[in-house]
């Protein structure tokens, strides 16, 4: 029987696959269509980016689905990908200069 955060996770990380295979197919599709030196091996690269991009791209997901939960931010620390404690601090409403002078704005505009 799979536990249910595992199911969780995969079902998170089903959901993350596509937008990263998306992603590192681009750069593939990129990096092989704008190198002049790869344009006359495109009919060969261009499979092996596909495939390759598929491979990758579970592996990647499944790293990424933890930390796109609330449980996983209340047990580590913030760190450089999170943006850090400042970006924290910065996410409350009121702790944002321009959330509270935009919002005042909309109430003077109203009256």
């Amino acid at each position: 029987m799979i536990k249910t955060s595992t199911m969780t996770r995969l079902m998170i990380a089903s959901l993350v696959f596509l937008m990263t295979n998306a992603v590192i197919f681009g750069f593939g599709m990129f990096a092989v269509l704008s190198i002049p030196a790869l344009l006359p091996y495109a009919e060969t690269l261009v499979p092996l980016v596909v495939f390759g991009s598929f491979l990758i791209s579970a592996p990647v997901a499944w790293m990424i689905a933890p930390r796109l939960r609330a449980r996983y931010w209340r047990k580590h620390k913030p760190d450089f990908i999170s943006g850090g404690e400042d970006a924290r601090k910065m996410a409350h409403y009121g702790d944002m200069p321009f959330a509270r002078s935009a919002v005042r704005n909309s109430y003077d505009s109203r009256y």
